[in-house]
C-alpha cells in the first residue's frame, strides 16, 4: 500500500489556515482506512483490538504514570497461551518485545500491555513492553510464537493519533438483537453428576426433548434476602402493614417502627403511590404543626451507622397537597444540639418559596445546605414523584425521579442522631401537607444504577440484591439441590438475511458459566467456583466479543445454551441474565472514549475540520460581510446566531454544492452578533465548535429592556428578603440616563473602546431557563450550576487574546441573592468536560502570571452600584475601590 502524507511547512499567522494542518491530515488520512490493518489473520488468533498513543488523562500503571497501552483481544472461546508472542513496533525487529510464560487470555477476553518502555515482563505483575509508542504514527505489530507473519498489525504505520483518543477495532450493533435481555428459555436443573452435551444445541441433536424443562427467561437465579448487602438498609417503611396501636411498620427487618402522630394515618388500600389494591401511603393532612411519624429507636442507637460512616441515602415517594408551596419538612434526624440548629439531615419538599432544601449537621451555610428552586409544581404537587437524598461525606445530592437534580461539595460530618421523625421537624412542627410511602434509609451511598431502579419502581427491598435482574426464580427448584443449572435460549435468524460477522454478548453472572451456540463452546467463565463470587462484580455487565461465532450460526432456528454454575448447591445467590447482540467489525476506528480492557464501541472514521470564519471575532463600525469555508471533503456546516451551540441537528444547514466537496456561505452581519460554527460529517466527529462575537460599540446602549427570545422576569425572590416568593423583573437594559448628555470623549462607545472586551456566550436557557438557568436559580450552588460557555477576550484593534470555552457559574455569597442584586458576579472555570483545564494568556501587562485555572467577572457586592438598595446596603453610598482593597 501507498501511503500519500500531505505536508505543512509554515504554520505563520500569516497562512491561510495556520492552525488546521494536522487536523486536516487526520482527516485525509481517516478517509479510507481499512488499509491499515493486515487482513490477513490466524483463525481465532489475538489480536491488538485498541491501543493509546498519547495517555495524558487515562488509566495509570502501577508507578502511577499515564503510560501508553496495547490491548490484545481473545475472539475464540478457548484460553490462549502467549507465551513467546511478540510485540514490535518495527517489522524488521519482530521480537522486540516477547511475552513471557504464564501468560493466559480467557476465551472472549483482554489483556492490556503498557507501552512505556519499562520493559517489565513478570507475568503475576503488570507487563510493559521495551518499547513506546509514537502519536505521529508508527507500525504495530503482534506475532504468534516462531512464525515470520504477524497475527494483527498497523503497516505500514498507523496514523497520526490525538491525545486521550485511542484506535482499533469497532463495533457496531444491529438492532434488533437476536437475544434480547429476557428471551424466553426453557431451564433444567442439573443432577448431579451429569456430563451429556447433548442439550447445548448441535444441530445433529435438534430438536432435542426440553418441553418437560422449567418455562421461564434468560435472567435466572436466586437470592437469599437474608444475606446482608454491602451498604445496610436500616429501615423501609411501605406503610402498607398497620401494626398494633396504628404502628408504622418497618420492613427491613430491624424493627424500627414508627409511632404515628395525629392526624397522620395510613391510607385506605389503593391510597399508596401504585393505586393498586394492598397499596397505603402514609397521609399527613393539611400540613401546619402536628401530623408526624416518630421512630423512638432512633433515640436508642438504631441509627448511629449513619454518622460512622458519613454516608447516607433516603428514598421516598412523596405526594405534595394543594398547599404547597409551603413550610414543611418531609423528614428530620435530629442531633439534640442543646446551642444551634439540632438539625442533622433535614428535607424541605419544597419551602414556602418553592426551594427545595437538604441541610445536613445544621443550618444554613455552604457546609450544611444545598438547596435549589423548583419552579415547576408538578415536581412537588398533585401527584407522585420519587426523591433521593444522598450523603456521601463531603458530597450531597438530590435525586429527582432517576435524574441527578442537584448537588454539592464540602459538607460538614454528620453528628450523632438523638431523634427521627417522619412528615416534620421535632415534635410535629412544619408538617408535611401531603403523603408520603416507600421512605427507606441506608447507610451508606447508593448508586446511579440503584437510584435509577428504586424511581423505576424497584422496591427498597431488593436494592443490593439480584433480585432486581431475576425474572425466573430458580430457588424453590434448585437451592439445596443442585449447584447447575443448564438453560437453553431458542432464536431466529431470518432465511434472508446474511449472517453478521461479529457477534457479542452481555452477561451478568454469579458465580460461573459455559456457554455454547448450536453446540460449540463460545465462552465460559469462572468454571467449578469454589467460592461466591461477590454481588458488586456480579451485578456488573461484561461484555465478550465473539468474532469467530459467525460459523456456528444458521439461517433459521439457532439455540444459545448455558451451564449456570455455583460454588455449591448450598449457596446464598446465583445470577445469569444474557444477550446475544450481531454486528459488523469496523477496523481502523478513532475511540474519543477509550475502553482498556473493555469492549470497543464503533468509533469514528476520523475528525473533521472546524470552519474557518473571515473576518475574525472584533469591533466593528460598518456592516461586513462574513464568510464560512468547511475544509473537509464532504462536510456540512451547521450555526447559530442565537449564542446557543450547533450540532449536526441545530442551527442552519449548509451542505457541500457537490458530494465530496467542502461547504461555503456568507451572511451580512449589521449589529452585535454571535457567530457559532462547526463542521460534521456521517461516521466522523464533529469539529470544534467555532464562535465568533462581533460588536458594534455604537449599538450597546442601545439594547432594549427585554430582547425578543428573552424572559421577563429572572425567577422569585428567595426566602430570606422584603419580596419572598415574588416575581423578579428583568432588566437586560443599559440605563439610558448615563448617555443623555455625555461629555465628549466620555460616550458609551468611547469607554467601551478605551478596553479589551470580554464576551461569554451561552444559550438563553443555560442563562435564563426559570427550572435550569442559573441567572434566575443564583442562589443555588455546586456542580449541577455550571454551564458550558465560550469566552472571548479582543482589544479594540482587533487583535484576538484569546477564546476558549469553559464552565460558567454565578459568584459570590449575599450578592447571589436578588433582593440585593439583580446583577450577579460570574465565575469562569477552566474544566475538562468543557474544554482546555487552563487559560494560557497574558491578562495584565504588569503581572508575570500568564495561566489560570478559573476567573471572576465581579460585579462588586454591599456597597456596589449594582446593589438594590437593601438596607444597610445603598447605591448613594457605593464606592468602586473599597471592596478590593479589602481583599
Amino acid at each position: 500500500m501507498q501511503l500519500n502524507v500531505m505536508s505543512c511547512s509554515s504554520r505563520s499567522p500569516d497562512s491561510p489556515h495556520p492552525h488546521t494542518c494536522l487536523l486536516t491530515l487526520l482527516t485525509w488520512i481517516s478517509i479510507s482506512l481499512s488499509p491499515w490493518i493486515h487482513p490477513a489473520r490466524s483463525h481465532a488468533a489475538p489480536f491488538i483490538s485498541e491501543f493509546l498513543a498519547d495517555n495524558a488523562s487515562g488509566i495509570l500503571d502501577a508507578d502511577r504514570d499515564h503510560s501508553d497501552w496495547i490491548e490484545i483481544a481473545n475472539p475464540d472461546a478457548h484460553p490462549v497461551d502467549m507465551t513467546g508472542w511478540r510485540l514490535t513496533d518495527d517489522p524488521q525487529q519482530t521480537s522486540k518485545w516477547i511475552f513471557p510464560s504464564g501468560v493466559r487470555i480467557p476465551g472472549g477476553g483482554r489483556l492490556i500491555v503498557f507501552a512505556s518502555g519499562k520493559n517489565r515482563r513478570n507475568p503475576t505483575q503488570e507487563l510493559h513492553t521495551g518499547f513506546s509508542l509514537r502519536k505521529e504514527g508508527e507500525y504495530l505489530g503482534l506475532y504468534p510464537p516462531n512464525q515470520p507473519g504477524a497475527s494483527s498489525e498497523f503497516s505500514p504505520a498507523y496514523p497520526p493519533q490525538l491525545t486521550d483518543v485511542s484506535f482499533g477495532v469497532g463495533f457496531e450493533s444491529a438492532t434488533p438483537p437476536p437475544v434480547p435481555l429476557g428471551a424466553p428459555a426453557r431451564i433444567r436443573i442439573h443432577p448431579q453428576g451429569g456430563t451429556a452435551l447433548d442439550w447445548t444445541g448441535h444441530p445433529s441433536k435438534e430438536p432435542f426433548p426440553d418441553s418437560g424443562w422449567i418455562q421461564g427467561f434468560s435472567s435466572v437465579g436466586y437470592d437469599d434476602p437474608t444475606n446482608e448487602v454491602a451498604r445496610p438498609l436500616l429501615a423501609y417503611w411501605g406503610f402498607n402493614e398497620i401494626g398494633e396501636g396504628g404502628k408504622a411498620m418497618d420492613g427491613s427487618g430491624r424493627n424500627n417502627h414508627g409511632t404515628p402522630i395525629s392526624p397522620a394515618s395510613h391510607t385506605v388500600f389503593g391510597g399508596g403511590r401504585t393505586g393498586r389494591s394492598g397499596d397505603r401511603a402514609m397521609d399527613f393532612g393539611s400540613g401546619g404543626k402536628g401530623a408526624s411519624v416518630r421512630i423512638p429507636t432512633a433515640e436508642s442507637g438504631a441509627f448511629d451507622l449513619l454518622r460512622q460512616l458519613d454516608q447516607a441515602t433516603v428514598s421516598l415517594w412523596a405526594w405534595g397537597g394543594p398547599q404547597l408551596p409551603a413550610n414543611n419538612t418531609v423528614i428530620w434526624f435530629d442531633s439534640g444540639s442543646p446551642a444551634g440548629d439540632s438539625r442533622n439531615f433535614m428535607v424541605h419538599l419544597p419551602w414556602s418559596d418553592s426551594v427545595i432544601y437538604f441541610d445536613t449537621a445544621g443550618c444554613c451555610g455552604g457546609d450544611t445546605r444545598i438547596a435549589r428552586q423548583e419552579l415547576d409544581s408538578s415536581k412537588w404537587k398533585g401527584r407522585w414523584n420519587h426523591y433521593v437524598f444522598v450523603k456521601n461525606r463531603s458530597r450531597k445530592e438530590i435525586w429527582q425521579n432517576g435524574t441527578l437534580w442537584h448537588s454539592g461539595e464540602g459538607a460538614s460530618p454528620l453528628n450523632n442522631i438523638q431523634s427521627l421523625w417522619l412528615g416534620s421537624a421535632p415534635q410535629g412542627a412544619v408538617s408535611y401537607p401531603g403523603k408520603l410511602d416507600d421512605v427507606a434509609i441506608w447507610a451508606g451511598a447508593l448508586s446511579a444504577n440503584n437510584i435509577q431502579a428504586l424511581a423505576s419502581g424497584l422496591s427498597p427491598l431488593l436494592v443490593g440484591t439480584y433480585r432486581q435482574f431475576i425474572l425466573t426464580d430458580l430457588s424453590p427448584t434448585m437451592r439445596g439441590v443442585s449447584a447447575t443449572a443448564q438453560i437453553r435460549i431458542p432464536f431466529l435468524l431470518p432465511q434472508a438475511t446474511s449472517t453478521p460477522e461479529a457477534w457479542r454478548l452481555r452477561v451478568r453472572y454469579d458465580d460461573g458459566f459455559v456457554a455454547w451456540l448450536n453446540g460449540e463452546l463460545l465462552v465460559s467463565r469462572n468454571v467449578s467456583p469454589t467460592q461466591s463470587r461477590p454481588r458488586i462484580e456480579g451485578s456488573l455487565i461484561e461484555l465478550m466479543d465473539l468474532v469467530q461465532t459467525h460459523r456456528s450460526i444458521l439461517p433459521g432456528s439457532n439455540i444459545l445454551a448455558f451451564e449456570l454454575q455455583n460454588d455449591s448447591a448450598s449457596g446464598s445467590d446465583l445470577l445469569l441474565t444474557a444477550e446475544l447482540e450481531a454486528g459488523s467489525q469496523k477496523p481502523a476506528r478513532f475511540f474519543t472514549h477509550p475502553t482498556p480492557n473493555q469492549a470497543n464501541d464503533s468509533g469514528v472514521a476520523g475528525f473533521v475540520t472546524a470552519p474557518d470564519i473571515n473576518p475574525k471575532r472584533g469591533f466593528y463600525d460598518d456592516p461586513i460581510r462574513v464568510t464560512l469555508f468547511g475544509l473537509t471533503p464532504g462536510a456540512s456546516i451547521r450555526y447559530t446566531l442565537d449564542g446557543s451551540a450547533p450540532s449536526a441537528t441545530q442551527g442552519f444547514l449548509v451542505e457541500p454544492s457537490v458530494q465530496g466537496g467542502t461547504s461555503q456561505t456568507s451572511l451580512v452581519i449589521s449589529n452585535s452578533t454571535v457567530l457559532r460554527a462547526l463542521c460534521f460529517r456521517e461516521d466522523f466527529q464533529a469539529s470544534a465548535i467555532q464562535t465568533h462575537t462581533y460588536l458594534f460599540a455604537s449599538q450597546v446602549d442601545k439594547q432594549p429592556q427585554r430582547p425578543s427570545g428573552f424572559p421577563a422576569t429572572w425567577g422569585v425572590y428567595g426566602a430570606y428578603g422584603p419580596l419572598q416568593g415574588q416575581p423578579v423583573p428583568a432588566d437586560y437594559e443599559m440605563d439610558p440616563r448615563i448617555n443623555r448628555t455625555p461629555a465628549p470623549g466620555y460616550s458609551v462607545k468611547d469607554g467601551i473602546l478605551s478596553l479589551p472586551a470580554v464576551c461569554l456566550t451561552t444559550s438563553v436557557s443555560n442563562l435564563f431557563d426559570a427550572a435550569t438557568g442559573i441567572y434566575p436559580n443564583s442562589a443555588a450552588q455546586g456542580g449541577q450550576w455550571i454551564r458550558p460557555a465560550s469566552v472571548e477576550m479582543f482589544s479594540p484593534r482587533g487583535e484576538t487574546l484569546f477564546q476558549i470555552d469553559a464552565g460558567l457559574r454565578i459568584h459570590g455569597g449575599l450578592s447571589r441573592q436578588h433582593w440585593h442584586a439583580r446583577k450577579h458576579s460570574f465565575r469562569v472555570q477552566f474544566r475538562p468536560e468543557f474544554g482546555p483545564t487552563r487559560l494560557q494568556a497574558r491578562l495584565f501587562d504588569d503581572t508575570r502570571v500568564t495561566s489560570f485555572n478559573e476567573l471572576t467577572l465581579r460585579a462588586s457586592s454591599t456597597d456596589g452600584w449594582s446593589v438594590e438598595d437593601a438596607s444597610p446596603w445603598t447605591r448613594p453610598k457605593a464606592t468602586y475601590l473599597r471592596d478590593p482593597w479589602m481583599k
